[in-house]
């Protein structure tokens, strides 16, 4: 047997155009021949078969070349963040979280973005009840209608029949779990410090509020503050014995 060693022994490299013409999903066959060869050392050979090398590294004397149609075989779905808490269901106000990008991934291996405005272009939640998603995957949100939180949701993207999913982890606050914690329950008078605003009444005490709620995605669960979120639907039931102020502080 003859080893090849390409740097000695390769005499030519054909460069392969395939022509719009060409039958796509078809085998190409080429044979080469070399009809006289002279040497530097002054030997002379007549036609010669080439030998090719296939993309497998075998050596033959003909060489095959697969034609295929360039096709879209994997779609690549991303977002900046993957993780979000649902705070429409707090507020009663539609939010949107996130925006996907979507590439095709190419059989020659190239990828280019995908269009949202593609007639083929279709994407969907898995769980509505979870993350909400327009059919053209334009961008991810929630209404306050989600009743869920999910350690894990998928929101699936098709192109071309070319299916693929993202995960998402989705956090949901309890409401029944909200709670308002002022620092100090017992407000009492300052005096000779009239309160300009309560005809030079004694003014009184504040004391920080501050709301907090458990959020929950599956069998995970947090406490976290939502104050800023949630700060203008606080009232006092009594504003003459107590009143919110701009400071989000009760006085």
């Amino acid at each position: 047997s003859t080893t090849f060693n390409p740097q000695e022994d390769l005499l030519v490299n054909l460069n392969i155009l395939v022509g719009p013409e060409t039958a796509p999903e078809t085998d190409v066959v080429i044979r080469c021949e070399v009809k006289e060869l002279l040497l530097t050392t002054g030997a002379l050979f007549e036609q010669t078969i080439v030998n090719s090398i296939d993309r497998l590294g075998r050596v033959t004397n003909s060489a095959t070349i697969p034609i295929v149609s360039r096709r879209i075989v994997d779609l690549l779905v991303y977002t900046e963040e993957n993780e979000f808490v649902n705070t429409a269901v707090l507020t009663g106000k539609g939010n949107v979280v996130a925006r996907p990008s979507v590439q095709h991934i190419w059989n020659d291996g190239s990828t280019t973005n995908a269009s949202t405005n593609d007639i083929d272009f279709t994407c969907s939640s898995l769980s509505t009840a979870v993350i909400n998603v327009p059919g053209n995957c334009s961008f991810l949100y929630f209404d306050g209608s989600e009743s869920n939180g999910s350690e894990e949701t998928k929101v699936m993207v098709e192109v071309s029949n070319i299916q693929a999913n993202i995960s998402f982890k989705v956090w949901i606050p309890d409401i029944s779990t909200l709670e308002i914690i002022i620092e100090d329950s017992t407000l009492n008078p300052i005096y000779n410090a009239p309160d300009p605003l309560r005809d030079c009444s004694p003014m009184f005490q504040k004391s920080k509020a501050d709301i907090y709620v458990t959020i929950r995605a599956g069998s995970e669960f947090h406490m976290i503050k939502v104050s800023s979120i949630l700060r203008s639907q606080l009232r006092s039931t009594n504003a003459s014995v107590a009143r919110i102020t701009n400071e989000w502080e009760v006085e």
